[in-house]
């Protein structure tokens, strides 16, 4: 049975409960215990599929590693075939489906002091806001600056 059914049951288990003589008490109390049997059960589903989710980045992580071995190696040949090439002074040549060419690569730009760069050159500063100082300041103040939202909402949490 559903989790929502049973807590159905429960709630009209509690409304037929004859408070004078007691009856409906026994119904209630099984009712009571199957809602915590299906909550065990969920529970237990819960920690599965969180080992699942764990299990799956554990797997995403080793690939990603598998992925970035691959793309070195890949780059390192390149370098390799390129240097052989420099030394033979070629920057072209064709071998069965592929061809070589040796060319210039688009101008790297590195800054080495910000402050020297003329401001010609600058774009928009990215701006940044500290949720948690807000959520502090909320907290001791009461007070919610304009331009903010705040909510608290619940979450389960299973131990």
């Amino acid at each position: 049975m559903q989790l929502y059914k049973i807590t159905e049951q429960v709630l009209l288990a509690y409304q037929e409960i004859d408070e004078e003589n007691g009856n409906g008490r026994e119904a209630l109390e099984q009712w009571q215990a199957e809602f915590e049997y299906k909550l065990e059960n969920c529970a237990k589903v819960v920690r599965n599929l969180d080992a699942h989710e764990e299990a799956l980045r554990n797997e995403g992580q080793r690939l990603l590693g598998r992925a970035q071995t691959a793309k070195r190696r890949a780059q390192g040949l390149k370098e390799y075939v390129q240097k052989q090439m420099e030394r033979l002074g070629m920057t072209k040549t064709k071998a069965g489906l592929f061809s070589f060419n040796i060319q210039n690569s688009p101008l790297r730009v590195d800054i080495i002091d910000e402050g020297l760069v003329p401001h010609e050159f600058w774009s928009r500063t990215q701006v940044i806001f500290d949720k948690k100082k807000l959520g502090e300041h909320i907290k001791e103040t009461g007070e919610i600056p304009k331009g903010v939202q705040a909510h608290q909402g619940t979450h389960l949490r299973i131990r």
